[in-house]
């Protein structure tokens, strides 16, 4: 299942590296990879379908290499100053303004 570009995905992931659910958009949180796609290739190619609830889910299995587009780590995103920590929301807004500085049009 994919997600929109501010989407809640990270809250996904967090709530998976603390062990239960949590929709704190501010709690501390250690990132990992976020991936950003190539949707218009994955629906040309046939992989896409639509369930109403999600924006784009895979129809069995496609090579994800294929259709990155680019990926963020804590690595290549800065934490902004005054801060000294990650939170899914931080981390989420940082990696898109460094996502759409190279892609965004």
């Amino acid at each position: 299942m994919f997600d929109h570009l501010y989407g809640c995905s990270e809250l996904v992931v967090n709530s998976r590296n603390i062990g239960k659910v949590c929709t704190d958009p501010n709690i501390r949180y250690n990132p990992g990879i976020r991936m950003y796609f190539d949707a218009h290739k994955i629906i040309l190619d046939g992989f896409a379908v639509r369930d109403g609830a999600h924006i784009i889910k895979i129809k069995d299995k496609m090579r994800i290499t294929d259709y990155i587009v680019y990926m963020y780590d804590e690595t290549n995103v800065d934490l902004p100053k005054g801060m000294d920590f990650w939170t899914p929301s931080l981390f989420t807004d940082e990696a898109n303004k460094s996502f759409l500085k190279v892609y965004g049009k």
